[in-house]
């Protein structure tokens, strides 16, 4: 074990899921692509976390077969996840922002302590998905 406090990071992630799922059964979110810069953005991070994610990891000695992938790790998950919340239609609900924008900058801190080089990007993906979520709220309260 890497992270004593692992289960509990775990437990953020379920709890995330439920947040997802349950916004998604009640009607409170929806995820559609729209060409603006929030689309653009959100596609962007989500294509990075599917591929680009995997292959610096690749580049960076990790080998193909240990790669962290989408949906298996947690770096390239909360990077997904992140880019999708900028996917969703209307207003982005801020309390779907918290527990990944946590985790990217427990996740970046690690990767700077055990050099972790494509998780490096989880700190950017955090702080720059918040920024935008914030922008796109503000511009679709003024509508």
């Amino acid at each position: 074990t890497i992270n004593f406090a692992a289960p509990a990071f775990a437990l953020l992630f379920v709890i995330q899921a439920l947040l997802l799922g349950w916004s998604a059964i009640r009607g409170k979110v929806a995820f559609r692509f729209r060409a603006d810069p929030f689309g653009w953005s959100g596609l962007g991070i989500v294509v990075f976390a599917m591929a680009l994610y995997p292959l610096i990891a690749w580049r960076a000695g990790h080998g193909w077969p240990s790669a962290p992938m989408f949906g298996v790790a947690p770096g390239p998950t909360t990077i997904f996840t992140l880019g999708l919340l900028l996917l969703a239609e209307g207003r982005t609900p801020l309390h779907l922002v918290v527990i990944p924008l946590l985790w990217s900058l427990i996740g970046g801190a690690m990767a700077w302590l055990l050099y972790v080089p494509e998780d490096f990007a989880l700190p950017l993906a955090g702080v720059g998905v918040l920024c935008l979520v914030l922008w796109k709220n503000r511009r679709h309260a003024r509508r």
